[in-house]
């Protein structure tokens, strides 16, 4: 597993160290060990998924999936960190419309759709002190790399990246770590929630009807918005409305599936 180690600054300042590799099964399992190991705030890991030449089709390309962990050590509370995953889902947006012909929505809370595909997610995990503050926060990110990118951009972030990428996924990662850390810095040292008008004019489910679960029932119901919270409001047919507070409280025949495949894997 061949890697490459540069540092830059973020937006704020922050000092980065980011680790290319040329392969890697996880790159959320690996960041893991290097937080545990005491790696600084700002330690970030880049790989790309890509397909084989004996997979490739020239009817019918493959694409590549890029994966991007960041460790931060940050000094929010935990009902702060919640936020994380909507600054991750924005990032992730932003990015893909800068690379790409893509125009793409949030399905709450950090799924990123283009029509029906899901191209792209943003998710994180923490550990917490027993105080209750975060020891660290690790956020993933993975997104499908197309055959919609475009293949010969220059519109590197130079501001941030001063050393010049050759390779579209590159570029791509570039961007998505320059935009998270330009909300996610934006947000630490403010109280700021702007960035939710952003996160609602993007939302996939907004008036959409749904289902959802209580007390192991479907309950039908219309999305009418999004909190300051970030968590998704809705109404049901017959009833007052309700705020659903995580992914897992929505009906996801899909999802639901994928979790009985993993538990009997």
């Amino acid at each position: 597993m061949a890697s490459k180690i540069t540092t830059s600054r973020s937006p704020g300042g922050r000092l980065l160290t980011i680790e290319w590799l040329d392969a890697l099964a996880s790159t959320s399992a690996y960041i893991e060990e290097i937080a545990r190991h005491g790696g600084n705030d700002g330690y970030v890991v880049v790989a790309e998924d890509a397909p084989s030449p004996e997979t490739q089709s020239k009817k019918k390309p493959q694409s590549s999936t890029l994966h991007i962990s960041i460790l931060l050590r940050p000094a929010l509370t935990p009902s702060r960190g919640t936020m994380i995953p909507v600054l991750g889902a924005i990032a992730l947006t932003r990015s893909i419309r800068r690379h790409s012909t893509h125009e793409p929505m949030i399905r709450w809370i950090s799924d990123i759709y283009v029509g029906k595909q899901q191209i792209a997610s943003a998710s994180i995990h923490s550990s917490l002190r027993p105080s209750g503050s975060f020891r660290y926060v690790i956020v993933n990110f993975s997104l499908s790399i197309t055959q919609s990118f475009a293949g010969s951009l220059s519109d590197v972030v130079r501001s941030v990246f001063s050393v010049h990428r050759e390779t579209l996924s590159q570029r791509v990662a570039e961007t998505l770590i320059n935009e998270f850390f330009t909300l996610y810095e934006g947000y630490a040292t403010t109280d700021s929630v702007a960035f939710l008008d952003e996160y609602r004019e993007l939302s996939l489910l907004r008036g959409k009807w749904i289902r959802f679960l209580r007390n192991g029932r479907r309950v039908p119901a219309t999305v009418i918005g999004i909190d300051d919270s970030a968590r998704l409001v809705v109404t049901p047919r017959h009833g007052e409305s309700v705020v659903l507070h995580s992914v897992a409280e929505l009906y996801d025949p899909r999802r639901m599936r994928r979790q009985r495949k993993d538990e009997n894997a």
